[in-house]
């Protein structure tokens, strides 16, 4: 897998899991980040530009809307998706 295809892989695994939580509230509040596509469902249909600022600015939206809880379960995704693709090279301060 690229490394595009697994940011987009983590990006929706944490916004369908938000959308658990939340509804469509969470998807209302990424829709304005710059180069990321989601449908309806929380799918990651395509992102463009440095993938990191995408997650970065996901994870910050979904802080405003349940504060550090966001985070923690986020990490738990990300330590996840990186045991399933240990070549994937997440920075540290995504997860730790």
């Amino acid at each position: 897998m690229t490394t595009e295809e697994i940011y987009i892989e983590l990006l929706t695994e944490i916004i369908k899991s938000k959308m658990k939580l939340f509804g469509d509230l969470v998807l209302n509040k990424i829709r304005p980040i710059k180069n990321l596509f989601v449908d309806l469902n929380g799918n990651v249909t395509s992102i463009s530009g440095d993938p990191e600022i995408i997650l970065r600015e996901v994870l910050q939206e979904y802080r405003k809307l349940s504060g550090e809880f966001a985070n923690i379960l986020a990490k738990v995704i990300m330590i996840r998706i990186m045991q399933k693709y240990p070549d994937f090279n997440l920075p540290e301060e995504f997860y730790k």
